[in-house]
């Protein structure tokens, strides 16, 4: 089940247009979950993630910014879309 804040951190990301739209059941998948994988694909598809984007491909490898560590991960592919990677165009 979805806590209340769960659901309202999800909502406030801007990927669903209301509160009722989010899922009450997600997968959360811990960092070396993903790294472990022999083949890693990413699809950002949305101007709100714009800002982790550019810190993803921009910044220190960091746990501040845990999507950095793809920049590690061999066979790793992120696919964006122009809103996601605005910054990097």
């Amino acid at each position: 089940m979805r806590s209340k804040n769960n659901g309202r951190i999800a909502f406030n990301d801007g990927c669903f247009a209301c509160i009722d739209e989010v899922p009450h059941k997600a997968i959360t998948v811990t960092i070396p979950g993903l790294t472990c994988a022999k083949y890693l694909f990413c699809s950002v598809p949305c101007a709100t993630k714009a800002k982790a984007v550019t810190g993803m491909f921009t910044g220190e490898i960091a746990p501040d910014c845990p999507a950095t560590i793809l920049r590690r991960t061999p066979n790793s592919r992120v696919y964006l879309d122009r809103d996601s990677g605005v910054a990097l165009l």
